[in-house]
């Protein structure tokens, strides 16, 4: 029964006109930094065109469109699936729900629905970019962003500092792909958030959007207490397959496990308690 839940709900969150309207604004942005690039490369030398997966819209915060893109993240996250829950409650459709599939079912069902839903979201036109890129400019290609070459000092000091580096260097293609696919796996756990934070007694929507644009931003606003860690805490570093900034690959992974943890035991009280409550 609960393959069901989650199978009607997914449904329901990806038909949903948040979720369309989500899905369509970052599909767009995708093409539209693609285009900019074809535009931009269209006729250039190959000894000195950049490797296409720095070109991405996630590679680095090397144009407006992904610095724009960036910022406007926090609150797309809450719209594909964040809402799903008090649509359900506002609508009357909770009762018929917990009725059919039972609390357990239809709370851990919406848990899944919400991550997932986020996650095709955010990684299905991400994923799209870098196959349209493979296909559209030189995969032998070598040179970086920042107008570096492999045999440059100074570019294997910048890149020490990637996520997951040894793969980076030896498979830069799949380093891209693992890197989009942890990017909707995030975009996921904090969906999961999003959904999980409406059910604590949330009636605005507004509030749901606001409690995700404060986590993405409360470790650069706590810094000064962060500094210790001797590495960067902006959500921003996390998300750029080629920031230079320290990271801590242990640290990233515990945060998005943390947030599962917590959205899934929100779900697990819920289901516990008053489903009318």
């Amino acid at each position: 029964m609960l393959y069901k839940s989650f199978q009607v709900q997914l449904i329901s969150a990806l038909r949903s006109k948040n979720c369309i309207v989500t899905f369509y604004i970052v599909l767009a942005t995708v093409l539209f930094n693609f285009l900019r690039n074809v535009l931009l490369y269209q006729g250039t030398d190959l000894d000195i065109m950049v490797h296409p997966m720095q070109l991405l819209l996630l590679s680095d915060e090397c144009s407006i469109l992904s610095i724009y893109f960036i910022m406007l993240y926090p609150v797309l996250l809450a719209l594909p699936a964040g809402f799903t829950f008090l649509n359900d409650k506002n609508s009357n459709e909770l009762v018929f729900w917990v009725t059919r599939m039972g609390k357990g079912d239809y709370y851990l069902g919406k848990l899944l629905a919400a991550f997932t839903a986020t996650f095709l979201v955010f990684f299905i036109p991400t994923m799209l970019e870098i196959i349209l890129n493979c296909l559209s400019f030189p995969l032998t290609a070598v040179m970086d962003i920042n107008s570096h070459y492999p045999f440059d000092p100074n570019y294997f000091e910048e890149i020490s500092s990637y996520l997951w580096f040894d793969l980076f260097r030896s498979h830069p293609y799949l380093y891209a792909i693992w890197g989009t696919f942890l990017f909707g796996v995030a975009s996921g756990c904090i969906g999961a958030f999003a959904a999980a934070v409406s059910v604590l007694h949330m009636r605005y929507k507004i509030v749901v959007v606001f409690f995700i644009v404060i986590l993405m931003h409360a470790p650069t606003l706590l810094g000064g207490f962060l500094a210790k860690l001797e590495v960067d805490v902006g959500y921003y570093v996390y998300l750029l397959l080629y920031d230079s900034g320290p990271k801590s690959e242990v640290g990233y992974l515990l945060v998005l496990l943390a947030l599962l943890l917590f959205s899934t035991g929100v779900f697990l009280w819920k289901s516990q308690k008053d489903w009318l409550e």
